[in-house]
């Protein structure tokens, strides 16, 4: 027959596993604290490459409507996510991701843009959007760049509004996605370190709808330009 634990035996194993596990949480808060706070100097490099660090930006687009009897160029408000790199010294590789809604009816055999007060398919576009560009130092804590690249647009109908709008989601969507998604763009900014771990950007982007050149509709249709503010959090 087995020998019995002596007695406080699981009391003492319990109070060991507690504190090996405050110990693991010391030393993972240890170096979670240190990520956060290593000076912006340091950086972070993966195989040459040095990662600028996360950058969160709310951008503010206006996109030129063509159909004059629709609604107005629409102004929407985007929020998005990048990982800029550097390499090379001063050359920049940003992936970015930005999100936005904008709602749409269908007329005359094409989704337009349709103000809310209508009955609409509100879509959601998701822009994914890697681009390359260069970076000029203007002071220790003042940068300016300039970045193109080639963006591709998802677009997702999220929500129904009016009695019409059942019918009209599923043209809509197919209209929009009829390879209506590539957008060439290019864009300007300035970065303003204002701390070891923190910086301000501003960013200027314009798209250009190509789809435009093989589908019968006018050049400017889709075009879209706006500002875009934002903070880096640097590694």
């Amino acid at each position: 027959m087995a020998t019995p634990a002596p007695r406080g035996w699981s009391m003492c194993r319990s109070r060991c596993w507690l504190r090996d596990r405050m110990k693991s949480m010391k030393r993972a808060t240890l170096w979670l604290w240190f990520l956060v706070l290593v000076p912006s100097s340091w950086g972070l490099t993966i195989w040459g490459v040095d990662v600028s660090g996360l950058e969160v930006e709310t951008s503010y687009f206006s996109i030129l409507n063509a159909v004059g009897d629709s609604a107005p160029d629409p102004f929407v408000n985007t929020l998005g996510v990048s990982v800029p790199f550097r390499f090379l010294g001063r050359f920049l590789f940003r992936p970015e991701v930005q999100a936005f809604f904008l709602g749409y009816s269908f007329q005359n055999g094409r989704a337009v843009p349709e103000d809310s007060m209508w009955d609409n398919v509100t879509v959601m576009s998701l822009l994914l959007n890697p681009t390359a560009g260069y970076e000029i130092p203007l002071s220790p804590t003042l940068a300016w760049s300039v970045e193109g690249g080639l963006g591709f647009v998802l677009r997702f109908p999220v929500f129904l509004a009016g009695k019409t709008a059942g019918d009209m989601a599923l043209p809509v969507t197919g209209w929009l996605l009829a390879g209506r998604f590539l957008y060439p763009n290019v864009g300007s900014g300035v970065t303003w370190q204002f701390s070891p771990l923190f910086a301000a950007t501003i960013r200027a982007q314009l798209f250009y709808p190509v789809f435009n050149l093989w589908n019968q509709v006018p050049w400017y249709d889709e075009l879209t330009y706006g500002l875009g503010f934002g903070i880096r959090f640097t590694f």
